[in-house]
Parts: structure tokens; C-alpha cells; sequence
């Protein structure tokens, strides 16, 4: 008797795409990813608006909403997978990485501007 699978050599064959394991590691990876990156902004970015002097906050600001939003944006789209594009998806995570890569160097702080000499 020859088992679903076998070639009859032994060697099962390849499976072309994730199983149902991988799958379910990739999805619970995106979500649990995208709560904690969403979590860390908003975080770090209230704290940093909190420490800003009165002059960064502005702009500040103008850095830290667009970039809230974005995760607000990725967070609903984990609840609607099928509403928005992968690509937009793609560019809203570029978006808060750019975004929150930028506030930085706006409050200064130590070790903010640092550059790479050669």
C-alpha cells in the first residue's frame, strides 16, 4: 500500500506554497507586529512631544500625526484585510519608519544628529 505523497522511494514531495502552520505563523507575526510597532510609536512619540521645548513642538507635531495616523490606517486594515492594497500597505510602514526616523533629529537630544565620517 503507497501513502498520498510518496513517490515510492520514501522522499515525500515538495510542497509548493506554505502550509497551513506557516501561514498562520506569517499572519499572527503581522499582527502582533504591527500592534507592537503602532504601541511604540504612539509611545515614544507623546513622551518626545512631552519633553520638546516649546519652539519643536509644531513641528514636532507635524512629524508624529501623519505617522499615528498611518498606524491607525495599518491597525484597521487588520481588521479589513481586503479594504486596502498591499502596496498601500507597504508605503503606510515606510511612512511611519521615515516619519518617526525624522522626529528625532526635530528634538535633538543627545546623539540625534550623529553623522558617519569617513
Amino acid at each position: 500500500m503507497q501513502h498520498e505523497g510518496y513517490e515510492g522511494n520514501g522522499a515525500a514531495e515538495p510542497i509548493d506554497g506554505p502550509g497551513s502552520s506557516e501561514r498562520l505563523l506569517i499572519l499572527t507575526l503581522e499582527r502582533y507586529g504591527v500592534w507592537l510597532r503602532s504601541s511604540v510609536v504612539c509611545l515614544c512619540g507623546a513622551l518626545g512631544v512631552v519633553l520638546a521645548d516649546v519652539a519643536e513642538i509644531p513641528l514636532a507635531m507635524s512629524l508624529q500625526v501623519p505617522a499615528v495616523l498611518a498606524c491607525g490606517v495599518r491597525l484597521y486594515a487588520l481588521r479589513h484585510p481586503r479594504m486596502f492594497p498591499a502596496a498601500l500597505l507597504w508605503t503606510l510602514d515606510a511612512a511611519v519608519v521615515v516619519l518617526t526616523g525624522l522626529f528625532q533629529p526635530v528634538l535633538g537630544g543627545e546623539g540625534a544628529d550623529v553623522m558617519v565620517e569617513d
